[in-house]
C-alpha cells in the first residue's frame, strides 16, 4: 500500500517530467516571448483565414471536436507533432470509408481543419478539430464514441480517458477559441494537413459569421 510520501513523490516527479517536456517544446531559435500585440495579430490572421474559408463556401463547419494527445519526450518541434496528428487524420478517414486507405481524393469526403494547442501550462497537448457535415449516422453520439473509444485503440498517441468532447457547431458560438494560443512557435491551425482554399474568392467578410465562431 502506497504511503502519503510515496504518492507525493510520484506526483512531484510527474510534475518535473511535464515541466521538462514543456521546456523542450520551446523553439531554440525563437526564445522571444510573443507580445500581446503580436499574439493578437497572429490570432486575428488565423481567424480571418477561417472566416474566408466559410465565406467563400469552401468550408462549412458542423462539428467541433477537442481531444487530448499523450506527451512524448522525443517531440521537440512542430513537425514531430504533425507526424502523429497526420496518423490520426488517416485513421479517422479510413474509419469513415470502412478501411479504404485511398480516401484523399474522395469527392464526398467531409473537409477538416486541424489545430494544435497546449493549454495554459504548456503541458496539456490537445487537438481542436473542425469537421464538415458527415454521414447521417455519424451524429454527436457516434463521434463522441469514435474519439473517446475507437480511435484511441488504434492510435497510441491519443489519450483514451473519455477526454474528447464533441460540439454541434450550429448550437454554439466558438469564435476565437481555436486561435487563443497562437504564438511564434506553434500555429493553432496546422495548414499542412488541413483542407483549405489557398485563394478564396470572398465577397466581403461576413461579420455575422464571426458571432458563430
Amino acid at each position: 500500500m502506497k504511503t502519503t510520501k510515496d504518492k507525493f513523490l510520484k506526483k512531484h516527479q510527474a510534475k518535473i517530467k511535464k515541466e521538462e517536456s514543456r521546456k523542450k517544446r520551446v523553439s531554440k531559435t525563437s526564445l522571444i516571448e510573443t507580445s500581446p500585440f503580436i499574439r493578437r495579430k497572429i490570432r486575428d490572421a488565423h481567424t480571418k483565414f477561417l472566416l474566408q474559408q466559410v465565406d467563400s463556401g469552401f468550408f462549412s463547419p458542423r462539428w467541433y471536436i477537442v481531444f487530448l494527445l499523450k506527451e512524448k519526450d522525443e517531440r521537440l518541434h512542430e513537425d514531430d507533432w504533425v507526424k502523429d496528428i497526420r496518423h490520426i487524420r488517416n485513421m479517422f478517414y479510413q474509419e469513415y470509408y470502412q478501411g479504404d486507405r485511398d480516401w484523399e481524393n474522395k469527392i464526398d469526403r467531409p473537409k477538416t481543419i486541424w489545430g494544435l494547442e497546449f493549454g495554459k501550462t504548456g503541458t496539456n497537448p490537445h487537438i481542436n478539430l473542425l469537421v464538415e457535415k458527415t454521414r447521417r449516422e455519424w451524429d454527436e453520439s457516434f463521434l463522441t464514441r469514435l474519439f473517446n473509444e475507437d480511435l484511441p485503440k488504434q492510435v497510441k498517441c491519443m489519450k483514451s480517458e473519455d477526454s474528447a468532447t464533441v460540439t454541434d457547431f450550429k448550437t454554439s458560438g466558438l469564435h476565437g477559441y481555436i486561435n487563443k494560443e497562437a504564438t511564434w512557435e506553434f500555429s493553432p491551425i496546422i495548414y499542412s494537413i488541413s483542407d483549405y482554399e489557398k485563394h478564396p474568392k470572398t465577397q466581403s467578410t461576413n461579420h455575422q459569421l464571426s458571432k458563430r465562431w
